[in-house]
């Protein structure tokens, strides 16, 4: 029942850009101790969760805009980064999509992976908001945990697009769609909510879309890009952001790369640098 994407049974590619900066002394909270702050865990019950989330949230936002905002002509910063890196800070790398069924079921027993760890994103309209599990049982990753993250996903990706007042078409194709979003939180299902028009984006199209996300919300690229630039193939506190918007679905990646690493637990560690990997749309 998967899409059968371009290439048959061979290798078939995205293009995704990476850039690995430095960080600046105002990168993280309390001194860059953390990308996101203790969102993946810790104690502290269901507020202090709440709270992690909310300002992991606010973290990978600013890290995102800082980076999309930074002058073109930055390159001189380079020569602060690791020897692999000081030549190409900046750079593209082709990211293999899954084909046969068997790749398909370990992109998606990776996916429920990181959606349990509470560190996976959507950037829409003026809004930021984690993507939460629905699963109940948290370690798990057996055939209804990998469903039920992937309809998590596909959920968010179609609440997001209809809340922007469009949907897709069975060719794919944007058409009109007209959704008042809760004014409350996420998943509002109080009597005053309109109903989304689920109606209004193709149930095929969006399982396509969303398998395409899945594959991208992945620690594989940024490795890729370590390896090849001589750094340790080791990503600290990878985080994911779903980004929705002028028609367009794209994934950001950010995470701490290189060396030296700090940090006491594996939530804390981290390097003096940021990779941020963009897909295509």
């Amino acid at each position: 029942g998967r899409p059968r994407f371009a290439g048959g049974g061979g290798r078939c590619e995205a293009a995704a850009m990476y850039k690995v900066r430095r960080r600046g002394p105002t990168g993280t909270a309390r001194d860059g101790a953390s990308l996101l702050e203790g969102a993946g865990g810790g104690a502290g019950g269901p507020r202090r969760i709440g709270e992690r989330i909310a300002l992991a949230g606010r973290h990978v936002f600013v890290a995102a805009m800082s980076g999309l905002r930074a002058p073109i002509g930055e390159k001189k910063s380079g020569k602060d980064l690791p020897e692999g890196l000081r030549l190409q800070p900046v750079g593209q790398i082709a990211v293999p999509v899954p084909v046969e069924d068997d790749a398909w079921d370990e992109v998606l027993r990776d996916f429920a992976r990181v959606l349990q760890g509470a560190s996976v994103y959507v950037i829409g309209r003026r809004r930021l908001y984690p993507i939460r599990s629905t699963w109940s049982c948290t370690g798990g990753v057996q055939e209804e945990a990998r469903q039920t993250a992937f309809a998590d996903l596909a959920s968010a990706i179609r609440d997001e697009m209809l809340a922007q007042g469009h949907g897709l078409d069975p060719r794919g194709q944007r058409q009109p769609a007209y959704w008042r979003r809760p004014t409350f939180g996420v998943g509002d299902q109080s009597p005053e909510s309109d109903s989304p028009p689920h109606d209004r984006v193709d149930p095929r199209m969006l399982r396509e879309l969303s398998l395409q996300v899945a594959a991208h919300v992945s620690v594989t690229p940024g490795v890729q890009v370590a390896l090849s630039r001589g750094l340790p193939p080791t990503l600290w506190q990878p985080s994911f952001t779903v980004c929705i918007g002028d028609g367009q679905v794209r994934v950001l990646t950010f995470a701490f790369v290189g060396e030296p690493v700090i940090g006491d637990r594996p939530d804390r560690k981290r390097t003096p640098f940021c990779l941020r990997i963009a897909t295509e749309d």
